[in-house]
């Protein structure tokens, strides 16, 4: 089991600002700013998310997503949804505590998301917001 890559080491990975994965405005100029494609496969890399829940959350396959990942920069949509899983994907490591068990509840079925898995939810700009809820209410240990 290794260490759960903290939101500042993400962001170093990523040439950004050490705020940006708590940071609203922080993550909007990092957008702006813009993403490799060969940084956003460091951050999956490095920190041991599966790429299913990336491929998910941006409509593509395996192997389209390796095309990505070869990338100069990610267009503006794509560095947006990868910041956001990537904020999301460092958020369920930290409430579960290890890698292995935020991958493997990323791609389970969750009651609390009308049985949908997170990484299904990731696509939608709506689906992560819920996906981000559920998280807080493990956090906080309310499961009503």
């Amino acid at each position: 089991m290794t260490a759960v890559l903290s939101y500042e080491q993400a962001a170093e990975v990523l040439h950004q600002d050490p705020i940006t994965f708590l940071s609203p405005a922080a993550q909007v100029k990092a957008v702006q700013k813009g993403i490799s494609g060969p940084d956003a496969k460091k951050v999956v890399l490095k920190s041991h998310m599966h790429r299913v829940i990336l491929e998910h959350a941006l409509g593509l396959t395996s192997s389209n997503l390796s095309r990505v990942f070869r990338r100069k920069k990610l267009t503006q949509s794509q560095a947006e949804v990868v910041l956001d899983v990537v904020r999301l994907w460092l958020r369920a490591a930290e409430v579960f505590g290890t890698q292995e068990k935020a991958n493997a509840w990323m791609q389970s079925k969750v009651p609390a998301l009308e049985g949908a898995t997170p990484a299904e939810l990731m696509r939608y700009a709506q689906g992560r917001r819920m996906v981000d809820e559920a998280l807080d209410r493990i956090a906080t240990g309310d499961f009503a």
